[in-house]
């Protein structure tokens, strides 16, 4: 699976990032938080229920982007944060498996993640797939920058490893 060039434009082309999904889509908010804070995107995560969910959005400008996970049925908590992303003008890009036509017209983009029949387990392995082609993409596009960081990364990791080594971590 190859993701379009306006996809990965959507991406490439925001500094702010802000992730909602819940329940079992969270390990999707947070493989994307960890793979974009090190392209060198600023993530804000959006996986609480309640009234927890708001106060971030309020940050959300026209300059940021929205990636929301949308899966089986009608959530409110998804609704208030495609509308929010919309009042505010941000884009928006929309993973979901049988919610397209119901929130479809909040997004910039909707990518479909079928995962399987209604009456059956549902596995994450289509919307997984979804995100780590569109990460992929991203690396492409965006190498030597992704790149910088990656190995700003590295260095930091090794410092880090010296420390522990010599004796001076906080344990």
């Amino acid at each position: 699976m190859t993701p379009d060039t306006a996809t990965v434009e959507l991406l490439r082309n925001h500094q702010r990032v802000f992730v909602v999904g819940l329940g079992p889509a969270t390990s999707l908010v947070d493989l994307l938080e960890i793979r974009l804070t090190r392209s060198a995107r600023h993530v804000i995560p959006l996986r609480t229920y309640g009234r927890d969910i708001l106060e971030p959005l309020l940050l959300m400008t026209k300059d940021d982007l929205l990636i929301a996970f949308g899966f089986r049925r009608v959530n409110p908590y998804l609704k208030i944060v495609l509308e929010q992303a919309n009042r505010r003008g941000a884009s928006v890009i929309l993973i979901t498996d049988t919610l397209g036509e119901l929130y479809g017209k909040n997004a910039t983009v909707v990518l479909s993640a079928r995962r399987g029949p209604v009456s059956a387990f549902h596995s994450m392995t289509v919307p997984m797939t979804i995100v780590n082609s569109l990460l992929l993409a991203l690396s492409a596009a965006d190498q030597e920058r992704i790149m910088g960081k990656l190995d700003e990364l590295d260095e930091m990791r090794e410092d880090l490893l010296r420390l522990e080594k010599t004796g001076h971590s906080s344990k």
